[in-house]
């Protein structure tokens, strides 16, 4: 019925978030670079230590470019993803995406923020259903207030129950592939769960559970 992708490390080989708040800087929207970079960094490694507070990361990544309306953050993420996100596409995954889109829904779920997840969604996969850190809006400019379930840890599973909340089989013929160790809880709900490019404790979960690990051809 469904499958369900996240986005960094699993249809991309890198991570969204950074090469955003990178480019951004390259760009010339951030005033003291050491210290944009260092609490990016610092952010990351909350991450992957499983305790990252979203709202964090959303401030740092759009308070840069906030003054900006949202239509000329659209015009500067189609020159983001042309530049950053288009050459490190996994052809293997991006043809995994179209085979999916023959038979079933495809949806992106991502903990990077909404407003990136959803252009890349668009622009590289042809997906018009994602879900990032979503943001209220205000007379057409961003805040950097977080609104709604943050597709993060279980808010995954959370926002995918909200997607589906009319059909009541909705993990049946469900599949979902992740790299994260974060996204466990969408991982044991689904039918079948595929693990892109693990760390060691996901890889560890998924070969005592028996998921399959796709391995992602060199170039």
């Amino acid at each position: 019925m469904t499958a369900i992708f996240d986005l960094d490390l699993t249809l991309i080989n890198g991570d969204s978030s950074t090469r955003w708040c990178h480019w951004i800087a390259d760009q010339g929207f951030v005033e003291d670079l050491p210290a944009f970079y260092k609490r990016e960094a610092e952010l990351m490694d909350h991450y992957r230590q499983k305790k990252l507070k979203v709202e964090d990361y959303i401030k740092l990544s759009l308070s840069p470019v906030v003054h900006l309306p949202i239509t000329e953050i659209d015009r500067l993420l189609t020159r983001y993803i042309e530049e950053q996100i288009t050459p490190i596409i996994i052809p293997q995954m991006l043809e995994c995406v179209r085979q999916h889109q023959q038979y079933r829904e495809v949806i992106i779920i991502s903990s990077s923020p909404q407003f990136l997840v959803r252009a890349i969604a668009k622009q590289c996969f042809n997906i018009d259903t994602s879900f990032g850190v979503a943001v209220a809006e205000n007379n057409g400019f961003y805040t950097t207030d977080v609104i709604g379930t943050s597709p993060y840890q279980g808010g995954k599973l959370t926002l995918f129950q909200e997607h589906r909340q009319s059909d009541a089989e909705f993990f049946e013929d469900c599949y979902f592939y992740t790299d994260s160790i974060n996204d466990i809880a969408l991982l044991e709900a689904v039918e079948f769960p595929y693990i892109i490019q693990p760390d060691a404790e996901l890889e560890a979960i998924a070969k005592a559970r028996q998921w399959p690990i796709i391995e992602i051809e060199k170039a």
